[in-house]
């Protein structure tokens, strides 16, 4: 066996290319650079369609924001691997993206008026009286009320407190 049979030469894919069309390396290099910015530029364009056709749809707007976000964030790795169907499923944070957006209900703003308290995660009672009792009870009648309520010696916080005054020997109107 001769000297160059036994040598063997490892091409990188750049040199392989340029050898296969005839090119430099530098001008592989930037026909490869090229074509990375073009497929990002697809991939924010496919995105920015998607958003139109959320809003077209009339998906709530903060969920469509919040999306578009994700999916422009997302670079395609794995973010989930669940069983769907009896088989092993990967899904990439874009496809979580898609299958939650197809699933949200429309929402027209200008026909289904909302209000601060629908917008808020803790809606205030309409009659404040409960909470300004609960703000005069003591710490140690809370604490006994919480106690009666969660071992299940009171059907509700009303009758927990009320049981728990009478224990410590407070006065209802205290």
């Amino acid at each position: 066996m001769s000297e160059k049979e036994d040598t063997k030469v490892e091409l990188s894919a750049e040199e392989i290319i340029a050898q296969e069309f005839g090119l430099s390396a530098d001008e592989v290099k930037e026909r490869l650079k090229r074509g990375s910015e073009l497929e990002e530029e697809t991939r924010i364009s496919t995105i920015k369609g998607k958003v139109k056709d959320w809003e077209d749809e009339k998906k709530t707007p903060a969920m469509i924001i919040a999306a578009e976000k994700m999916l422009l964030a997302d670079k395609g790795a794995v973010a989930l691997h669940l069983s769907e169907d009896g088989k092993e499923k990967s899904l990439t944070a874009s496809e979580i993206v898609e299958r939650l957006m197809e699933a949200a209900p429309s929402v027209d703003l200008s026909e289904d008026k909302t209000t601060d308290k629908d917008q808020s995660r803790e809606h205030p009672e309409d009659d404040a009286g409960k909470e300004n009792e609960e703000a005069k009870l003591s710490q140690e009648v809370r604490t006994l009320a919480t106690q009666l309520y969660f071992d299940g010696e009171a059907q509700s916080e009303e009758e927990a407190v009320e049981k728990a005054k009478a224990l410590l020997g407070e006065d209802k109107d205290n």
